[in-house]
């Protein structure tokens, strides 16, 4: 018995290291075939979104796995230090800015009101997915995508289960306004924040064609489930605008045919007691980013997901509506790249100095709901 004993035991020791070896080696081939870690939002079936730490950490993964086509920066610290983090991102394109911009450069921002946080983990899904597919007219093989995923990210960490009381998901929501309690889409005249300012620093440098920043409606029910708007009569170029004017058609048409119902201006009750009275489209003022855009003679868009969506379906929404935008925009390059050029001159500085703006109250269009009796 002692023999059989001492033979047995260097037998189970090289199986138990066996198992431990294949395991190993299944799990660096998983590793390998799933090269990106799942988000917060993807574990938990979209019942939560992650925080802060998780786009530092796939900022950097990223970027050591692909150094040819992802650089992580910072453009900058928040009120209480945080890093803002930007993932700029081509194929094809380039990872730096040039005079002569060749090709299309588009701003993804999410998370400026931090509550609203579709923008943060569709881009980064979106974006992960672009960056795995082979596909010949992956739109990364045309344009480079500068995504800063969360802009307000001090907001983003002060997180609460209420601060977001119409809009159906995630479990915990971020703050709408920075530590110093500025909105930032309200701050892209005065740049009165750290965060503004490493905005208006990464814009100056990469001077971006098309600046898309993503939120959420703030609470109104209606059966579209993403408004988008653009302010074009800012720029005085008419190309700007035309351009404008195209890329926002055609983008609802995409849409569309994929079954969604968008909205081509962001719907704002006349008396919010009483839907019968009609809507407002209002002009919004430059103190927006995408009028601010316009201003400088590019082109902007405000993207709302409808807030009574569940978080899984607000994600997806956002995702085609920014997947359709960069799809349009290899195939009008000509287009906008070359407007750039000749509305270079144009480009109004926005100075410290006060600005006085003449009235939008006028500038706007109403509608009457009609009645079904």
């Amino acid at each position: 018995m002692t023999g059989v004993q001492t033979c047995a035991l260097p037998i189970f020791i090289s199986a138990v290291l066996l198992v431990f070896a294949l395991l190993a080696a299944s799990v660096a081939r998983g590793s390998q075939s799933s090269p990106y870690r799942p988000l917060t939002a993807e574990v938990t079936n979209f019942r939560e979104t992650g925080h802060y730490e998780e786009v530092e950490r796939q900022c950097r993964d990223w970027a050591r796995r692909h150094p040819q086509w992802v650089k992580c920066e910072s453009i900058g610290r928040s009120a209480e230090g945080r890093n803002i983090r930007a993932l700029i991102i081509s194929k094809g394109a380039g990872l730096i800015p040039h005079p002569r911009q060749d090709r299309p450069v588009v701003l993804l921002i999410g998370g400026t009101h931090a509550g609203e946080i579709d923008g943060k983990d569709a881009g980064l899904i979106l974006l992960r997915q672009l960056l795995e597919s082979t596909a010949s007219n992956n739109p990364l093989q045309h344009l480079t995508v500068v995504f800063v995923p969360v802009f307000n990210v001090d907001g983003h960490e002060n997180r609460g289960r209420h601060h977001r009381p119409n809009q159906n998901g995630p479990f915990e929501q971020g703050d709408r306004t920075t530590a110093q309690r500025i909105n930032l889409n309200r701050d892209w005249m005065l740049a009165q924040t750290p965060e503004m300012r490493a905005m208006l620093k990464l814009v100056q440098h990469w001077d971006p064609h098309v600046t898309i920043d993503l939120h959420v409606t703030d609470g109104i029910r209606y059966r579209h489930n993403v408004a988008i708007s653009h302010s074009p009569l800012f720029s005085p170029d008419g190309d700007v605008q035309t351009v404008s004017d195209f890329l926002l058609h055609n983008v609802i048409g995409r849409l569309t045919r994929r079954g969604h119902a968008p909205l081509n201006f962001y719907p704002v009750l006349n008396d919010p007691e009483d839907p019968a009275l009609g809507m407002t489209q209002e002009v919004d003022s430059p103190r927006f980013s995408h009028v601010y855009a316009t201003l400088r003679n590019r082109l902007g868009f405000l993207v709302e997901d409808h807030a009574w969506d569940d978080y899984a379906t607000r994600v997806r929404t956002c995702m085609a509506t920014v997947l359709a935008s960069v799809m349009l925009l290899p195939a009008g390059t000509v287009s906008i790249v070359t407007l750039v050029p000749s509305s270079r001159a144009k480009v109004v500085v926005p100075q410290k100095s006060k600005a006085c703006w003449p009235s939008t109250a006028m500038a706007t269009r109403r509608w009457s709901i009609p009645s079904t009796t």
